[in-house]
């Protein structure tokens, strides 16, 4: 089976629908109610500036998946350095 890839729009409804549950702070039932109620307040600005936030995060993503000679050679430097600093847990 094939997967489909998402629409412009699920990609855009699915990041508003992370930074809302970020913030939200009542029960699972209730929270697409919020969403809707939070979306319906949000002003022409605050949109356009999630959906800027959307697209640097979309375009990072891809641009970081890009496999270079430079980016490997770095990465072979850093694992003759001991490679990624492990994780610290306090």
């Amino acid at each position: 089976m094939r997967k489909q890839k998402l629409s412009t729009h699920n990609m855009f409804e699915d990041y508003l629908k992370d930074i809302h549950a970020k913030n939200y702070m009542g029960t699972d039932d209730n929270m697409s109610d919020s969403f809707e109620h939070w979306l319906s307040n949000l002003d022409v600005q605050e949109m356009l500036d999630f959906g800027e936030q959307a697209m640097n995060s979309s375009l990072a993503k891809k641009l970081g998946s890009i496999k270079s000679e430079k980016k490997a050679l770095s990465s072979k430097e850093n694992g003759k350095k001991g490679g990624r600093p492990k994780l610290l847990i306090t």
